[in-house]
């Protein structure tokens, strides 16, 4: 299937292809245009066109998928990065538009790889954001055809600080380390 590449004034800029059946030899599920005079990866987020000025936030995710059906039940300001790699063109977009990011990567190693990266990206630029943990193996497309309607509900809901996130997952290190204590001497 094949998706446009709009820029904010629904210019097309290039494709991206995802593969349903069958993928070619290479690992990747998305093949992009390649980059060029109007079209860079590393400066374009998926879905921009939608973006709701009056909205505080900026939800990050990987996929156009996720976009799209997170849109389509009713979350605003859902842009992709097409893929996990958020740069520092990303953060300009982000601080252009004086809003809060919210990073929704997949629930897997590389999304949350993909979360401390940015987080960090932006602390040492002196921005604040907000991360969205989602369940093992699952991204935003499954969590909003499981929310549907719900899925605005569930990212506020579910959406901590990123100082917030690094702090349990501290305390989870620190309590399994406790736990590991308790039944070395008991």
């Amino acid at each position: 299937i094949t998706f446009p590449l709009l820029d904010r004034y629904n210019n097309v800029l290039g494709f991206t292809k995802r593969w349903l059946i069958e993928k070619p030899k290479s690992n990747d599920k998305y093949i992009n245009s390649p980059n060029s005079e109007i079209f860079n990866k590393g400066m374009y987020l998926y879905g921009i066109q939608n973006i709701d000025e009056d909205f505080p936030e900026i939800r990050i995710t990987e996929g156009t998928f996720d976009v799209i059906l997170a849109q389509k039940y009713g979350a605003k300001n859902v842009f992709a990065t097409l893929g996990t790699a958020f740069t520092e063109k990303h953060m300009e977009i982000l601080q252009h538009y004086n809003k809060i990011p919210v990073f929704c990567m997949d629930g897997d190693e590389a999304g949350l790889k993909a979360i401390e990266r940015s987080a960090k990206m932006l602390a040492e630029n002196g921005m604040y954001c907000k991360v969205l943990i989602l369940p093992d193996k699952k991204d935003l497309a499954d969590i909003s055809l499981e929310q549907k309607e719900n899925i605005e509900q569930y990212i506020q809901e579910n959406s901590i600080t990123y100082g917030n996130y690094k702090l349990n997952k501290e305390m989870s290190l620190y309590t399994s380390k406790a736990n590991e204590l308790k039944l070395k001497y008991y």
